[in-house]
């Protein structure tokens, strides 16, 4: 009997753990897991990419910076995940802030193209967080859930 209610009270906190991982934006106030920062130089007339390795269902949220450019001419910045599928494009001038759950693990490319307004070089500050609690709390809740219905299996032996 005692392994009963316990099975079942681990049940109810691993569906309880499970939910939350969905509903709850841990990302808003939680440290990043993963913290890039780099400046890349766009030559005029060219393009400069980075490349990621992202896991499917984290959140990852991005800041890209321009700097050197003085005439406040545009850059085209597009991420493109492993499947060479878009997942953002955007012109920028100044500065542009990105948030994206990644649909599959692998490489996710972030290119740069100064094609357009192109008479001068460009330097990019980009800063890249990777955020995985809602991974991290799913396995807990599975693992816990999966804990409760082998005590409530073995309860009835």
């Amino acid at each position: 009997m005692r392994r009963f209610l316990l099975g079942t009270f681990l049940d109810v906190i691993g569906i309880m753990i499970i939910i939350m991982s969905f509903l709850f934006p841990f990302h808003f106030f939680m440290p990043a897991w993963s913290h890039t920062e780099t400046t890349l130089h766009v030559e005029p007339y060219g393009n400069s990419s980075l490349d990621l390795d992202l896991f499917m269902g984290g959140i990852i949220r991005g800041t890209v910076q321009v700097i050197g450019a003085e005439n406040n001419t545009a850059l085209d910045f597009t991420i493109e995940d492993s499947a060479a599928e878009t997942v953002t494009s955007r012109r920028i001038q100044n500065g542009y802030n990105f948030e994206f759950s990644p649909k599959t693990t692998g490489l996710h490319k972030l290119h740069f193209d100064n094609t357009i307004n192109a008479r001068e070089p460009k330097s990019v500050n980009v800063t890249i967080r990777q955020y995985y609690y809602n991974i991290l709390l799913l396995c807990i809740g599975f693992a816990v859930f999966i804990s409760g219905i082998v005590l409530i299996i073995t309860a009835a032996e």
